[in-house]
């Protein structure tokens, strides 16, 4: 069962999509730009699997939409960690 929630977030992320697409060179300036963009594509692939088992393969699409939640997890903390985890020189 789809639950409106579940579609608000999928439109949601389909905005943030375009808009990453639209200024993907303004976005390259971030450090690591492209494990936090990983990041957002798997979740995106998460909120899209939560409306698609409402309809078919459940218990797979399940798993795997809670692995993108994992693994969209696991990227943004390793991001932050390369971003924000550098060790002073000297120390």
């Amino acid at each position: 069962m789809i639950q409106g929630n579940e579609i608000i977030m999928l439109l949601i992320g389909i905005g943030v999509l375009i808009f990453i697409i639209e200024n993907r060179q303004q976005l390259r300036r971030f450090i690591y730009s492209e494990i936090l963009i990983l990041g957002f594509y798997l979740i995106l692939a998460g909120w899209i699997l939560t409306i698609l088992e409402g309809f078919f393969f459940k218990d797979l699409l399940n798993l795997v939409e809670h692995a993108c939640y994992a693994g969209s997890s696991v990227s943004i903390a390793f991001w932050c960690f390369k971003v924000f985890g550098r060790r002073r020189e000297g120390r």
